[in-house]
């Protein structure tokens, strides 16, 4: 439980306190409330329940109260931005490359990689980018062109984009990267020799 201290904000009663004559007071906790009232303890004191994405609990001294306040633009804008860069510190590339080898759209790949130059040489590359990822050394920039040249080099299903966006979700890679939306594609082309998309 918590008690405020001359109007403070609220803590665990301390081991001892400092009385006016300057003499000490030890054994708090077992001590009334009305003994602790006359030390200069009020309480005991709950924080209420709040929504920490919207809200936060400040301790008034004036109303010896805990009040619920809406967290200001700024402090909500911190809190996304904390929230998101959490995400990107837990991304698993080895989780998402794992669960990506025993999807349906591994299988996919590999069967053009066996009948198409342009295809093979995309995925070995493809595997040497998530080797290194898996080891701690993503090339974020490049990681996300290839997930980019993905789908023009191979053409999905809007099921098998669903898949991949779960894979993306389920790794949290979906917080630092995206895939191409079909207006982006049809906008764009790809050129396997320069290896580029304009």
């Amino acid at each position: 439980m918590s008690y405020s201290y001359q109007a403070q904000e609220p803590q665990s009663l301390p081991n001892r306190v400092r009385l006016a004559d300057g003499s000490t007071r030890t054994s708090l906790n077992e001590l009334s409330s009305s003994d602790l009232l006359l030390l200069g303890f009020t309480g005991p004191y709950t924080q209420p329940s709040y929504n920490s994405s919207t809200e936060k609990v400040i301790w008034s001294s004036d109303d010896l109260q805990y009040q619920i306040v809406p967290l200001t633009q700024e402090e909500l804008d911190a809190l996304t931005a904390q929230e998101l860069q959490n995400r990107i510190n837990s991304i698993s590339y080895l989780g998402f490359w794992n669960a990506f080898i025993q999807s349906p759209i591994y299988n996919k790949l590999r069967l053009a990689a066996a009948q198409d130059l342009s295809a093979n040489t995309f995925c070995t590359e493809l595997i040497a980018l998530f080797s290194d990822a898996k080891n701690r050394n993503p090339n974020t920039q490049v990681i996300q062109h290839y997930l980019n040249i993905l789908f023009f080099v191979f053409d999905f299903t809007s099921q098998e984009r669903t898949e991949i966006e779960t894979l993306m979700n389920a790794s949290d890679m979906s917080a630092l990267y995206t895939i191409p939306s079909e207006e982006y594609i049809a906008s764009h082309t790809y050129d396997p020799i320069t290896n580029t998309i304009t």
